[in-house]
């Protein structure tokens, strides 16, 4: 396999692969949280706590969201190229 150098096209393509996986994922899974949140809490009467809680609980969330989101745009299939990753050691054949 040869090595290919980065362009602006094909970083633009894995920052979009990247940037709407992390939009999706970070919205319907931070969306589903803070409903949970604000319902149980709610229910019980505990309405001043939604917010801060909710707040912790999205940025707890935020990191599973960008790991998944980031292991998506790195093994997503795109057009011309593939990411690899290699050890210094096979690198050094490339060079």
């Amino acid at each position: 396999m040869a090595k290919s150098d980065f362009t602006v096209r094909r970083l633009f393509a894995i920052w979009w692969a990247f940037a709407w996986r992390s939009l999706l994922i970070g919205v319907l899974g931070g969306g589903a949280i803070g409903f949970v949140i604000g319902l149980v809490m709610g229910l019980m009467r505990l309405n001043a706590y939604i917010s801060p809680v909710s707040l912790a609980a999205g940025l707890i969330w935020a990191v599973p969201a960008g790991l998944l989101s980031l292991k998506g745009a790195l093994t997503a299939p795109y057009k011309g190229f593939r990411i690899t990753l290699s050890s210094p050691q096979d690198a050094a054949a490339f060079d």
